[in-house]
């Protein structure tokens, strides 16, 4: 009656077999810690998730599952199952803005699972899915942004006053992170590109005989006439007057 009791016990604790069909219930009766959810595996996998490292999801996963196989504690398929879902409930609950469109969350099914191995593969391959959401959704935000800047300051390069100070304040956002997304875009600081907007659209007015170079510097964005003309030779190697005389 002893050993039967023990072996309808061990029916129990199949996954932790970890693939074999043998287990001795001493490996069980010897164990002395009850297993607990790791809520602080929880923080750190969806931490990670919401911004799509990978890597770091991946060796998250492997200590959640390291969990399972420690000798000292004991835990039944029932327990591995319920913490499992439980894991995948919280990043639902959690990352749901991620989810609208993730296949694995129909297809996430570990009830027929016979090794830890097998479900371990399934909560991969959900949290990937999720991971490349992030990536994607990341992408897209900053494409989206870095479309704003730039366009703002094609339409308002002209303006006199233009600056990192005054786009930031306009688009809530960090000077500096403004700055590095024009050099990112156009390969130009910002002071750079902004001029070279200026020129570019000067030296098609100076092709237009009716306009003075003074009011061509005032309608491009250059407070000063003579500030004008030296950007301008910076750019082309003549001046504004000489570049008009060569076109003509």
């Amino acid at each position: 009656p002893l050993a039967y009791q023990e072996c309808m016990k061990m029916f129990g604790y199949k996954l932790i077999c970890d693939g074999s069909h043998l287990l001795s219930f001493s490996t069980i009766r010897d164990m002395n810690e009850d297993y607990e959810y790791p809520y602080h595996i929880e923080k750190q996998l969806l931490n990670n998730l919401a911004i799509g490292n990978m890597e770091a999801c991946t060796t998250i996963l492997e200590e959640f599952f390291s969990l399972f196989k420690d000798s000292n504690t004991r835990v039944s398929d029932a327990e591995i199952i319920s913490s499992v879902y439980r894991l995948k409930e919280s990043i639902l609950k959690n990352l749901n803005h991620l989810l609208s469109v993730t296949r694995s969350i129909e297809c996430f099914d570990i009830s027929n699972a016979r090794t830890l191995d097998e479900i371990k593969a399934s909560l991969g391959r959900f949290i990937e899915d999720i991971c490349f959401k992030a990536i994607q959704r990341d992408n897209d935000e900053k494409r989206k942004l870095y479309n704003t800047v730039i366009s703002y300051i094609d339409k308002h390069f002209m303006q006199p006053d233009i600056s990192l100070d005054k786009i930031a304040e306009m688009l809530n956002l960090n000077r500096n992170y403004i700055s590095k997304i024009v050099k990112e875009i156009t390969g130009y600081n910002f002071t750079d590109y902004v001029n070279g907007k200026r020129i570019a659209l000067a030296k098609k007015l100076l092709r237009e005989r009716g306009k003075t170079i003074n009011d061509i510097a005032a309608e491009v964005g250059f407070n000063y006439s003579y500030y004008f003309i030296r950007i301008f030779k910076s750019f082309e190697g003549i001046t504004p007057g000489q570049y008009r005389e060569k076109m003509s």
